[in-house]
């Protein structure tokens, strides 16, 4: 039984995370709050609004002793090998969004292609892929965009 009183459609691989620490959602803002360091209504307009960027979420993930990792899985195409994505030069600074340019790269899709099929500015997915931050909306529809998964891995931090 979900008994989520935000949306949680896009803050929801980052939800239920934090249920495991946080079984019930009474409190969990402020839980959060206090291991970011900030006010309980800060965290609480981050839920309500139902989005945040990936620089917030790693922050969340490294006050809980853990990092994420994203990961786009290949999606198979008539007749091709399954190919291993890696970074893209055009982009050294894109981080956890490495995985994203790659799949862009490898569909042959223009930084403007993307753009208009996301209904964004052009700018916003040049400053993501720039940047390695994106708010979680903005990846979501990306990944619709390009027709691939989002993997969320909740990664240990050693």
């Amino acid at each position: 039984t979900r008994m989520t009183h935000w949306p949680a459609h896009n803050l929801d691989e980052v939800v239920s995370f934090l249920r495991t620490p946080h079984p019930g959602e009474k409190g969990m803002a402020r839980a959060v709050s206090e291991r970011l360091g900030i006010s309980p209504p800060t965290v609480s307009v981050v839920f309500k609004r139902d989005d945040a960027s990936l620089s917030w979420v790693d922050k969340v993930a490294a006050a809980y002793g853990y990092e994420l990792r994203l990961s786009f899985p290949e999606k198979p195409m008539k007749g091709s090998v399954m190919q291993r994505r890696v970074a893209s030069m055009d982009y050294p600074n894109a981080g956890k969004l490495a995985g994203l340019v790659e799949c862009a790269r490898m569909d042959n899709i223009t930084i403007n292609a993307l753009a208009i099929k996301m209904k964004v500015s052009p700018h916003t997915v040049i400053r993501a892929f720039e940047t390695g931050d994106i708010k979680i909306s903005v990846l979501k529809r990306m990944a619709r965009a390009l027709e691939i998964e989002v993997e969320w891995n909740w990664a240990p931090l050693s």
